[in-house]
């Protein structure tokens, strides 16, 4: 089934896409780095365009639906992340702040409790739905922008991917300083060139820890 609309002559660009569960809303980035986002719902025959949903002040690269279709997580090259109420198409509460380069990626958990995104900084980070508030401290690992993020359907981990090349699995509690406290080295230099790249340079996950021999 193919279902075709028109989007107006004010739309020019449309470079994000999202679709609740049960495929009856869509939600759509476009004018490229206006940052503007109109919903669709699909479930009604005489479908059209939201008004435009404003807040965000360059392009977007991801958008993403809670589990329920209620809240629309939004984010960017403005750095910050943005939660709509899909019923009134109004932004929920201030954004949520702390990446230091563009958001590439957002995946809600499957309580909608909790968010995670990936970014140009390289971090993956977990963020509080209720309290717009980051979880602990940035989860660093890879060494090129996160582009990819996933949960795992329990809701106890979730995976992020880089054009590193390389895929990292977090534990949902996941804290840099709880990780490195249960580690004796950094993984050897033969191992990184293994298990990373030998055109990356290395990088010392726990910085207070020693390298392992080769």
């Amino acid at each position: 089934m193919t279902t075709e609309k028109p989007v107006g002559p004010d739309v020019t660009d449309i470079n994000a896409l999202a679709l609740t569960r049960d495929w009856k809303l869509v939600a759509e980035a476009q004018n490229a780095d206006a940052g503007q986002i109109r919903l669709l719902n699909l479930a009604d025959k005489d479908a059209k365009l939201s008004d435009l949903m404003e807040g965000h002040t360059n392009r977007l690269r991801s958008l993403t639906f809670d589990p329920t279709g209620a809240v629309l997580a939004s984010a960017g090259d403005d750095t910050t992340i943005r939660l709509w109420d899909t019923a009134s198409q109004k932004q929920q509460g201030d954004p949520l702040v702390g990446n230091t380069d563009s958001v590439f990626a957002l995946a809600f958990s499957p309580d909608a409790r909790h968010l995670i995104s990936g970014g140009g900084d390289t971090s993956v980070r977990l963020w509080d739905v209720k309290t717009h508030k980051q979880v602990g401290d940035p989860l660093f690992g890879h060494t090129e922008q996160v582009i990819s993020v996933a949960w795992r359907p329990d809701g106890t981990a979730f995976a992020s991917a880089s054009n590193d090349g390389t895929l990292h699995v977090w534990p949902a509690s996941a804290n840099p300083a709880d990780i490195c406290a249960k580690l004796t080295a950094n993984m050897s230099h033969k191992q990184w060139n293994e298990w990373v790249s030998p055109d990356i340079d290395y990088k010392k996950g726990c910085p207070d820890l020693p390298i392992a021999p080769d």
